[in-house]
């Protein structure tokens, strides 16, 4: 019989050692996002690329397959003067099937880099369309010592790691 009355004092610093455990969390949550949006513009970039190497694939064998037309024709005039034999267009007519056989991967395989490219946007039903690009454009000249200082310093994955050490670190001195 009677009342109970308890009322809990955080001392210590303790209540500033949790408001700093949950900057951590918050920190930590904020390296995750960043981390997961290097990831998809990388697949981005990456699927761009190939798609845009099949693109470029297929204009050249078309060009091939064109220009195996072209010889088939020659050979053709040639044989019909008499100045080239029936093996010169025998084989000028394998080249050309070869091609068209190229031409028909390359236009499968570019298929198959858009399809590929739209399912990584998130849009799976995205019409084929011409891609602008260069992939003969001069690449950067790296530095081993520079790149890995730049990833040391700026990828988010070891950030967060460091940031979840920082936690651990600020958890045992509030213990």
């Amino acid at each position: 019989q009677g009342g109970f009355i308890s009322q809990r004092f955080i001392t210590a610093g303790k209540l500033q050692l949790d408001q700093q455990i949950a900057g951590q969390d918050i920190t930590a949550a904020r390296l995750r996002l960043h981390s997961q949006e290097q990831r998809v513009l990388s697949d981005v970039r990456i699927r761009f690329y190939a798609a845009l190497a099949a693109q470029k694939r297929l204009e050249f064998t078309r060009k091939l397959v064109r220009i195996g037309d072209e010889l088939v024709a020659a050979t053709r005039t040639l044989l019909a003067g008499r100045l080239g034999t029936e093996n010169d267009l025998l084989q000028a007519e394998i080249r050309v099937d070869e091609s068209r056989s190229l031409r028909d991967n390359a236009r499968n395989q570019q298929a198959e880099a858009w399809r590929r490219l739209s399912a990584v946007i998130g849009s799976p039903h995205m019409p084929m369309v011409p891609l602008s690009g260069d992939l003969t454009e001069s690449l950067p000249e790296l530095e081993w010592d520079t790149c890995l200082q730049t990833v040391l310093d700026s990828n988010p994955e070891l950030n967060a790691a460091r940031t979840r050490v920082e936690r651990a670190e600020i958890t045992i001195l509030r213990a």
